[in-house]
């Protein structure tokens, strides 16, 4: 496409708001957008595409096929979804289907998230960001979520617009205005049939308490929200933390002046930033405690990773 043709394209005031934030965050760049076929992800296939065109932005689209049990049908049909789609577009294509699949049965909401993300890590390419469609509303659940199984101010920061190698561009987009545009410009998407389960806390809270809440109290969410805003901003206060411990893990001779509350705060900040927070403070007590006592060069797995620890460092070992 010619640099007039470009130019020609009108984009949606939605649009106009995405490619705002892609010139603040990245510029030119090649990406990687995660796509599930719902809603909030075929409506961020849809608008970057053609904020590509005004913008020299290389998209590859990946699906995670999460396995044959359960909801196949579901997943199959979202695959053929998307692969048209990115066809459509012509877009480069990546998904783990169908010689990829998971070898065990995914149960928990970790459990899908985890296999998903270890598949678009290792399709990510070297120069690639990874992009996402989480939003306004997957941010207030994601942090009341934290709260419920207990965390500190630097898990309600949660997520970031750019954090690393990731790219969230509707983080301050509500679902309202995704759903908003995706009946204006007509996307096709498959809704999750998972997303009625109750059984999920995630799901509960959308469908359940947040909804009763709001409705209890009429702007009580926006309250709320503002609140967490507020003291994930405030989390840049703890800043020392960061003397402990670096991408190569945590310095084991430096926390020893600290206290235990202090360490497990440094152990809990180093696990953050690896983006990994499904832990609870119980188990920040024990790695602690079991450090104390370990001899060097030890591997032992805690908090859902494998850690190693020599004489001067304890670190998460990372697998592709």
């Amino acid at each position: 496409m010619s640099n007039s043709e470009k130019s020609s394209v009108y984009l949606d005031p939605f649009e106009m708001d995405l490619i705002k934030c892609v010139d603040k965050y990245l510029g030119n760049a090649n990406l990687l957008l995660a796509v599930s076929g719902g809603m909030d992800s075929m409506a961020l296939l849809k608008s970057l595409h053609r904020v590509s065109d005004k913008r020299d932005l290389k998209i590859r689209v990946c699906y995670v096929h999460h396995g044959k049990q359960g909801e196949s049908d579901y997943r199959d049909r979202c695959y053929d979804l998307v692969k048209k789609t990115a066809q459509d577009f012509s877009l480069g294509f990546v998904s783990n289907y169908p010689d990829d699949l998971p070898d065990k049965v995914l149960g928990s909401e970790e459990d899908f998230r985890d296999f998903r993300y270890k598949f678009l890590e290792k399709v990510l390419g070297q120069n690639e960001i990874l992009v996402t469609a989480h939003h306004q509303d997957d941010l207030l659940e994601t942090r009341m979520i934290r709260l419920i199984r207990g965390t500190s101010d630097k898990g309600i920061s949660a997520m970031e617009m750019f954090s690393g190698n990731r790219f969230r561009p509707f983080l301050e987009t509500s679902l309202h205005q995704i759903e908003n545009y995706a009946k204006k410009m007509e996307i096709k998407y498959l809704s999750d049939p998972s997303n009625e389960d109750m059984s999920y806390l995630r799901n509960w809270l959308r469908l359940d308490f947040l909804p009763r809440l709001d409705s209890y109290r009429e702007g009580s969410l926006a309250s709320l929200a503002r609140s967490l805003n507020l003291l994930a901003e405030n989390s840049g206060n703890h800043l020392w933390v960061k003397n402990y411990y670096d991408a190569n893990g945590v310095d084991l001779v430096g926390i020893l002046c600290l206290s235990d509350t202090q360490k497990q705060q440094v152990f809990a900040n180093y696990l953050y930033d690896l983006e990994h927070f499904s832990f609870q403070k119980n188990q920040l007590k024990e790695l602690v405690r079991r450090l104390d006592t370990l001899q060097n060069d030890t591997r032992l797995r805690l908090m859902g990773v494998d850690w190693v620890v020599d004489s001067k460092r304890a670190y998460v070992c990372r697998k592709k």
